[in-house]
C-alpha cells in the first residue's frame, strides 16, 4: 500500500507542519506539504525534511485560486487548499492507493496506514466528532458531525469524483461565518455519506482522537504503546495547543481541564518532539518568545480566572 499524508501550512504554523512531517518519516510515510506563501517554503526547503515534498503557491494555484485568495483569511485558505492538494498530489503521483489530509497540529503516535479500511470497497474516510460530553456536544450543531483535521480519499473514480465534490463546495466558501448549514470547510461532510458510495466512517478511538473526544476514555500504555479504550492511539489532534512564550505553552486553551493521565502519556512526549523541532529553526523565526507586554497581561488576567476554574493547561517546559 502506497499512500500520502499531506498537510497544508501558512508561516504561523510553520513549525507543527514540521513537527507532523518529522514524525510520519520517523514510520517511514510519505508526506506533502503545501505551504500558502514562499516565505513558509522557503524555510522547509532549507531542514531537507525526509520523505518530505515541499509545494509553493505557484506550483498549485490557478487564476481562480488567485482570486479565492484576495478573499479569504489565512486560515479560511489553508481550509480551501485542502482539498487542492489532495487532488493535486493524485495528479503528480498517480501510483498512490489512499491520500489522507491532516492538519498540522497533529502528532503520530502509531502506524497512521492501520486506521484506513481494508477492501476495495471504501473510497472515502471520515472521522465523526464522537464529543465526550455535552460541552462539546453543543459545538456539533455548527461544526458538523464529522472533523476536516483528517479525511482520506481513495485513488479510485469515486473517491476522485467525491474528493472534487468537496473542492468545489469549498470554493464556493469556507467561512466560519455563515448558517448552520456551511461551516468552513468541514460542515459539507455530513452529506458526503448520502451522495457517494463507499463512505467509511471510522469508529476507531485511536484515529483523530482529541480533546473533544478524549475525555472519560480509558488511556492506558502497555510495552511503550498507548490504548484509547484498548485500540492503539494512532493520531491524536492536538487542537487548542499553542505557545505562550517564555517556555510556558497551553496544552489546550479550551475550557476543559486535560486530566493529569491523558497529559503525562499524550501531550509530554508531544511537548517534547515539538521543542526538538523548534530548535532546528531560527531564532529569528522563534521570535514568538517576544510576547507583548499587554498580550501577556491579558494572557494572564485570563489564565487566574481559567485556574481559579479548575480548567487551567498551563505547563512551563524547560528548555532543552
Amino acid at each position: 500500500m502506497k499512500n500520502m499524508y499531506v498537510t497544508v501550512v501558512s508561516s504561523k504554523y510553520l513549525i507543527m507542519a514540521i513537527s507532523i512531517a518529522r514524525a510520519l518519516s520517523s514510520k517511514g510515510k510519505l508526506i506533502s506539504i503545501y505551504c500558502i506563501d514562499d516565505h513558509a517554503a522557503d524555510i522547509l526547503e532549507n531542514l531537507n525534511l525526509k520523505l518530505c515534498k515541499i509545494y509553493r503557491p505557484k506550483d498549485y494555484s490557478n487564476y481562480k485560486l488567485r482570486i479565492i485568495r484576495k478573499k479569504r483569511t489565512d486560515s479560511e485558505f489553508c481550509w480551501t487548499c485542502k482539498s487542492i492538494a489532495l487532488e493535486h498530489v493524485l495528479k503528480q503521483v498517480d501510483s498512490l492507493d489512499w491520500v489522507i489530509y491532516l492538519d498540522s497540529d497533529m502528532m503520530i503516535y502509531g502506524d497512521p496506514d492501520l486506521g484506513l479500511p481494508s477492501g476495495n470497497l471504501n473510497h472515502v474516510m471520515l472521522t465523526p466528532h464522537r464529543p465526550s460530553n455535552n460541552h462539546f456536544k453543543s459545538f456539533m450543531t455548527k461544526s458538523g458531525d464529522f472533523n476536516a483535521g483528517y479525511i482520506a480519499f481513495r485513488n479510485s473514480k469515486e473517491g476522485r469524483r467525491a474528493l472534487k465534490w468537496w473542492r468545489s463546495k469549498c470554493e464556493e466558501s469556507c467561512s466560519v461565518n455563515t448558517d448552520s448549514k456551511n461551516y468552513a470547510d468541514q460542515y459539507y461532510l455530513n452529506n458526503m455519506p448520502n451522495l457517494f458510495n463507499g463512505v467509511f466512517i471510522s469508529q476507531h478511538d485511536g484515529v483523530n482522537a482529541a480533546p473533544w473526544n478524549i475525555l472519560g476514555k480509558d488511556i492506558t500504555i502497555t510495552n511503550g504503546v498507548i490504548f484509547v479504550n484498548k485500540q492503539p492511539l494512532l493520531i491524536y489532534h492536538m487542537q487548542g495547543f499553542k505557545k505562550i512564550g517564555f517556555s510556558l505553552f497551553d496544552l489546550y486553551c479550551g475550557d476543559q481541564k486535560i486530566p493529569n493521565n491523558i497529559r503525562n502519556l499524550i501531550y509530554l512526549p508531544y511537548l517534547g518532539h515539538w521543542r526538538k523541532t523548534e530548535s532546528l529553526l531560527t531564532r529569528e523565526y522563534q521570535s514568538v518568545d517576544k510576547i507583548k507586554v499587554s498580550l501577556l497581561i491579558r494572557q494572564i488576567i485570563r489564565e487566574i480566572r481559567r485556574f481559579i476554574n479548575g480548567i487551567s493547561n498551563i505547563y512551563w517546559h524547560k528548555h532543552l
